[in-house]
Formats: structure tokens, C-alpha cells, sequence
């Protein structure tokens, strides 16, 4: 099992979860001591849970592929990818810092759709698989000073996908 963003919030309570079900987990977040914290806290509650850890910055384009290089070198499957990693912005339209809603596009756009197809090719060759995105309500509504967060989740959300809204 996959899990994106695995350091806070829903997708450490994810990583937990399915620790607790007794899968094997591959995490990956922003590297740091906050995502180190998450994987050893996990390790900690499940020992006997097999857990490996990619930090890496999916708003790089390389990363999806090395991620995938990491899964491969360590002899994984992925029988269920949930995409959780995602940020937003907030500000006024026009005044937020264009690099910082640029690599939020990054993340939750194109990483996940390149991460996806990446995941979703194996998981067809294996005619097995499921696929988890973690979208937002923001997807569905106007969201005043957040209207780029919303297009880039209502695109996670029409993207054909299974999502689970938070």
C-alpha cells in the first residue's frame, strides 16, 4: 500500500489505520523530522507492521519516478495507492506569490496525475488495485480567497477517479 502525504493529518491517520489492518505501507512525504516522526510513530504502535519510507518533494517532476524506482528496488506491489498529498493556498487573487500557487498546482495536479498513472499501469498489469483520492469539499463550491486550491481539487475530483472527500 501506497500513501502520499503520510506525514500529518488524513494521511497519517490513513497510514495508521491501515497499519492497524495489518498492511505494509510505503509512505511518502516532504522529507523532515516532521515526516520522520510520523514513519516512527507508526513503526512504534505496529512493529510487526513492514514499513518503508520515501521522503521526496512530489511538486519535482522526477520524484513520481524515483518513488516508483524505490517501490520497484525494494520488490512492493501496490495493491492500493491512496493520493492524499496536497496543499493550499490562501490570499486574494492576484497578490498570492505565483511560485507558491504554481508548486501547489504541482503537487496536487500533476504529481498525483503522473503518480497515478504511474500506479494505475502496475495495478492493471496485475488486474488488481485500487486507487484512493483525497479530494476536498472546496472541489464543489466557491471558496473566497481560496479559488485555485478549489480548481486544482475540483480537477482531483472530475478526474473520472474514485475520491473520498474530506
Amino acid at each position: 500500500m501506497l500513501i502520499t502525504g503520510a506525514s500529518s493529518g488524513i494521511g497519517l491517520a490513513v497510514a495508521r489505520h491501515f497499519a492497524h489492518a495489518g498492511y505494509r505501507l510505503i509512505l511518502t512525504a516532504l522529507p523532515g523530522s516532521e515526516f520522520e516522526d510520523a514513519a516512527h510513530s507508526i513503526t512504534n504502535l505496529y512493529p510487526e507492521i513492514d514499513v518503508l519510507i520515501f521522503p521526496g518533494d512530489l511538486t519535482d517532476p522526477e520524484v513520481p519516478d524515483q518513488l516508483w524506482s524505490f517501490i520497484q528496488d525494494q520488490n512492493r506491489s501496490i495493491d492500493v495507492f491512496v493520493n492524499n498529498a496536497g496543499v493550499g493556498t490562501w490570499g486574494q487573487a492576484g497578490k498570492i506569490e505565483v511560485r507558491q500557487e504554481l508548486k501547489m498546482i504541482d503537487l496536487n495536479i500533476r504529481a498525483a496525475y503522473v503518480l497515478t498513472r504511474i500506479v494505475l499501469k502496475h495495478m492493471q498489469e496485475n488486474r488488481s488495485g485500487h486507487i484512493i483520492f483525497i479530494a476536498s469539499i472546496a472541489a464543489f463550491q466557491p471558496n473566497p480567497y481560496m479559488a485555485t486550491y478549489g480548481a486544482t481539487k475540483a480537477l482531483s475530483a472530475a478526474s473520472g477517479w474514485p475520491c473520498i472527500m474530506n
